[in-house]
């Protein structure tokens, strides 16, 4: 190892010892940042964007974990942070309530997903988004800092981050899909679903009615929110978007949106058609009733606001949390009355080898 590497090691594992909550994430494009907040999370309350900071929201309001908000009392570049020497105290650890998590067999999928088309049938649901949890060891010592600097260099197009919650773990990701961007009076969010393996062989992926009507459910979603608060919008066509090893169906909307609007928008868009369903409210109903663990901030939104009238944020999908040795693996996917159960099972598994690929993993271990 180089002198700069060994200093960053250190400190990465000094914040985590310390219980300093830290965020270190890259956006396309942009030089990747370390912020540390040197004082305990707020783990209660409802968070807005009115600040300069890094905002962490959870998949629902119904989720036991809190909105989080990191105060940038420190923010490197993370190319200058590996010559950094800061002394912190250490902090107390904020009460949390642990998430709960549960790695359902693929028996457990089925049947759980044969209830998800009884409730099509009653409840004129169109598409429901169903997730699962895969526990598994590290074969090794997991070097944060080397490990962030792999997933960046693998997914060059993604929202890649680290983020240490004191009492909760570490969470860490690459996301391929924007939530919302939002540039002096306009905004930008994207439609994007359906979900298939890239194949390198075929010049263009073959999609099917599913995937079609998946992603077009999600448009429509969309363009029904803009009309309801009058906001106007520029939609592009739909197009074959790769990240990783899928290919997803994509197209793009600006909206010419007010800052006083933006939280409202921001409520009603999220959790899209895309991570949880439509109609909404009946799809999460369904999502609560028979998942068995709890989603937490997978499948919410995160980023960095360096400024009121610029900021990115996106959903935290292709994600993991690390508590000790072990690592939880999030995945998710659009069920509809189309949906065969055996594929759906191997699209979360291909979603999941997004980050699993670049790990050093032991082996496979049910979730008690």
């Amino acid at each position: 190892m180089k002198m700069g590497e060994e200093v960053t090691e250190f400190m990465i594992n000094d914040l985590i010892e310390k219980n300093i909550p830290f965020v270190l994430f890259s956006e396309t494009g942009k030089d990747a940042k370390i912020l540390i907040q040197n004082s305990p999370l707020n783990m209660a309350g409802n968070v807005q964007i009115k600040e300069r900071g890094f905002y962490v929201f959870p998949f629902s309001p119904n989720e036991n974990s809190a909105p989080l908000f990191f105060y940038p009392d420190y923010l490197y570049e993370w190319k200058d942070f590996k010559n950094q020497k800061i002394n912190f105290e250490q902090l107390q650890i904020p009460k949390i309530d642990h998430q709960k998590l549960y790695e359902v067999t693929e028996e457990e999928y089925a049947a759980d997903i044969e209830k998800f088309f009884e409730s099509f049938k009653k409840n004129n649901i169109k598409k429901t988004i169903y997730s699962r949890i895969r526990r598994e060891v590290f074969s090794e010592e997991l070097k944060l800092d080397q490990f962030f600097e792999k997933l960046v260099k693998s997914y060059p197009k993604a929202f890649v981050y680290t983020i240490h919650i004191p009492g909760d773990g570490i969470w860490v990701g690459a996301s391929p899909e924007l939530l919302l961007s939002y540039h002096n009076n306009e905004a930008k969010t994207i439609a994007l679903a359906g979900t298939l393996k890239l194949n390198k062989n075929i010049p263009s992926p073959e999609w099917t009615r599913k995937e079609i009507d998946e992603q077009r459910l999600v448009e429509k979603f969309i363009i029904a929110l803009c009309n309801e608060m009058e906001i106007k919008y520029e939609k592009s066509a739909v197009r074959s978007s790769n990240t990783g090893k899928v290919y997803h169906l994509k197209s793009d909307f600006v909206l010419n949106i007010q800052p006083s609007q933006i939280v409202e928008f921001l409520n009603k868009l999220h959790p899209t058609p895309a991570i949880s369903g439509l109609p909404q409210k009946k799809s999460l109903e369904l999502i609560y009733s028979t998942e068995k663990h709890e989603r937490s901030y997978y499948g919410g939104f995160l980023g960095w606001v360096d400024n009121l009238q610029e900021f990115n944020l996106f959903i935290n999908l292709r994600c993991m949390k690390l508590i000790n040795n072990q690592c939880y693996f999030f995945a998710g996917g659009g069920i509809t009355p189309e949906s065969e159960i055996s594929k759906e099972w191997a699209e979360t598994n291909l979603k999941m080898s997004t980050l699993m690929d670049v790990l050093p993993l032991k082996s496979a271990l049910p979730i008690q």
